[in-house]
Order: C-alpha cells, then sequence, then structure tokens
C-alpha cells in the first residue's frame, strides 16, 4: 500500500475536522500569554550615543613640529604603540571594579525627591514577576559566612547578585567602522535608567581618558621633578659665582680669575641642563594634551516616553504560534501513526 502524500487541502481540512481543539487551545494560549505579559514588569530603555576622537600618538601634527623647533622629539617620551582597542570597551563596563563603582552611584525614581544608590534601587525598588517570589518558608536560609569588606579579593553573594542584575540592564555596543560607542540602559523606572546611562557613559569616558593619558602623566610629573631640581641647582650655582664675582671684583691674581671662570662655567652647565629639562616639561605637557582624548556626544540621555518592554502583542502572537505549532505536529504524527497501523 502506497503512502498518502500530505497536501495543504489535507492539511485545510485536518484543522477543520479538529477546530474545536483549535479554538480551545488558542483561548487557553491567549489567557496564559495575557497573564504572563502583564504579570511582567515594564521597562524603559535609554540611549546615550558618542564618538572618542583620539589622536594618532606617532603623529601629532603642530604639537610635534613645535616641540621639534624646541630640539625634543616627542616619540621619545613614550612608547607609541597603544593596545587599547575599542572592542574592550564592553568588557570594561563588564568588570567586577566597574559594576561595583557604577552600584556605588547616585540615582533617582521617577516623581520623588529621594536619591538612592543604584544598588539600594535595584534591592528595594525593582518589581518582580509573581512567579520569582519565594515563599517566606521555603526560601533559602541566609548565609553565615561573613565577608571581609575591607578584602578587596571577596565579595558577598549578595553583592554579586546586584552586580550581575546590573550587567544584565546594560548594553554596550561599539561600531568598528565608524567608532560609535551606543550604550542602553534599561530599567523599570525611566528616571533611574536616564540617570544611570549617563553615570556608565561619564565613567567610561574616565577610565579611557585615565588609560590613555596615564603614562603622558607619569612623564610630565617625572620632567617637572627634573625641571624643578635642575633650577634649584642652577640657582645656587648662580649665587655662588655672583657671591665670589662682588668679593673679588677687584682681585688680580690669577689663582681668583681661575675660581671665578670655573664657576661661571659650573653656572653655565646648570642653565643649560635646566633650559634642557624646561623643553622635556614643556614637551610632555604637548604630549599629554595630543592624548587626551575628546567625546563627541552624538545622541545625550534623555528620558524615555515609551516602555521598551514588554511587547505583550508580540508575546500573545509567539505564544500562539508556538502552541498551534505544537499542536498541529501533534495532529500530523498521530495520522501517520494510523496510517501506519492501517497498512
Amino acid at each position: 500500500m502506497e503512502k498518502k502524500t500530505l497536501t495543504i487541502i489535507d492539511l485545510f481540512k485536518m484543522v477543520r475536522r479538529n477546530n474545536k481543539v483549535y479554538l480551545i487551545n488558542f483561548i487557553v494560549t491567549t489567557i496564559i500569554a495575557v497573564i504572563i505579559a502583564f504579570s511582567l514588569p515594564v521597562s524603559y530603555t535609554s540611549s546615550v550615543k558618542m564618538i572618542p576622537i583620539i589622536s594618532n600618538g606617532n603623529s601629532m601634527g603642530g604639537l610635534g613640529a613645535a616641540a621639534s623647533l624646541m630640539g625634543v622629539n616627542l616619540n621619545d617620551l613614550g612608547d607609541n604603540e597603544d593596545p587599547f582597542s575599542i572592542d574592550v570597551y564592553p568588557e570594561i563596563i563588564q568588570s567586577t571594579a566597574f559594576l561595583e563603582k557604577l552600584a556605588n552611584t547616585q540615582v533617582k525614581m521617577n516623581d520623588s525627591t529621594k536619591v538612592m544608590s543604584l544598588s539600594h534601587y535595584f534591592l528595594n525598588c525593582q518589581k518582580k514577576p509573581w512567579w520569582s517570589i519565594k515563599i517566606p518558608f521555603l526560601k533559602d536560609k541566609k548565609e553565615t559566612v561573613s565577608v571581609d569588606k575591607k578584602n578587596p579579593y571577596r565579595i558577598s553573594k549578595e553583592d554579586y547578585n546586584i552586580y550581575t542584575e546590573i550587567n544584565e540592564c546594560v548594553n554596550l555596543k561599539v561600531d568598528g567602522g565608524t567608532g560609535e560607542i551606543t550604550i542602553d540602559v534599561t530599567m523599570q523606572d525611566p528616571y533611574v535608567a536616564t540617570m544611570t546611562v549617563d553615570n556608565v557613559c561619564k565613567m567610561l569616558q574616565k577610565h579611557i581618558l585615565d588609560y590613555r593619558t596615564n603614562k603622558a602623566k607619569q612623564d610630565l610629573d617625572y620632567y617637572e621633578k627634573l625641571s624643578a631640581q635642575s633650577r634649584v641647582e642652577y640657582l645656587k650655582s648662580m649665587n655662588a659665582y655672583a657671591n665670589f664675582a662682588d668679593a673679588n671684583v677687584d682681585a688680580l691674581l690669577m689663582g681668583y680669575k681661575s675660581k671665578e671662570s670655573a664657576l661661571e662655567n659650573e653656572m653655565q652647565i646648570k642653565f643649560n641642563n635646566y633650559s634642557q629639562m624646561e623643553q622635556r616639561k614643556e614637551a610632555a605637557k604637548a604630549k599629554l594634551l595630543a592624548k587626551t582624548p575628546v567625546f563627541n556626544i552624538i545622541q545625550p540621555a534623555y528620558v524615555p516616553l515609551k516602555k521598551s518592554a514588554p511587547r505583550r502583542m508580540i508575546l500573545l502572537v509567539m505564544w500562539n504560534i508556538i502552541t498551534t505549532s505544537a499542536l498541529t505536529v501533534y495532529f500530523l504524527v498521530k495520522r501517520k501513526i494510523e496510517e501506519e497501523q492501517e497498512m
């Protein structure tokens, strides 16, 4: 006996034959989907878009030309290679150190004057669906292990959970072609979402700024100390020469003239050293300025007016598609089994 080929007409006949089952499935699925959709808390998304303008360390334009006129090569003041890539930015905001600082930032809820930390908001102000609320007598026993807050290598389980929740709410995307950075923060309160995305933006800017200028700042501090030290030595040498010259202005002996000449030469050496350190200090300032990135904000943070989740209609349609498809597969399998039994 040949197997029957399933056609679209057969499929429609099967649906029509079981229309009551499909109708019941649609009603039950719709009720469940509506209950779930309206049980999910509403959330809002606030975004920031920016482009960091970072100069190339190998070429500093006018700053490099100005430094070369002073006889100083800016490239000698530090390593030109910069392994810091924009692809690292998402990893930065996911780090525990970054999330810990973000959890301590101050936020304010919509239509409220109360200022609180972001961690306090997650602990006390976030709504959860009814199925995630634990029954009191079924709650896990609290850990009795004390965590030393002074130990930077240990964090409590509560803090870890908060950092995880914050990390799930923050999203960073980088366009490798344009270098555009997009930061999205999704929270249940629109004001908290806006303040948090602004804090993330500022913290990321500071992190990038500190990283890129750290070596240049160290070089500048080093040459400022050398310049100050060489200036003291030059002034001391100049005073010694001036005092000796004033005290022996009428002296004709060669011994006095030789010592005066030696003091004058030493003063000139100290002056040349001081002048060179001043040039290097100014070159270090120029390099620090060249290394300092500028952040162009394309889209600043603003309070979202429309919710971003949950999308109840999409959820309803998806649930009906899934359950209807599963029901259809069930009838097809059942039909195939019946055909095999007839054979």
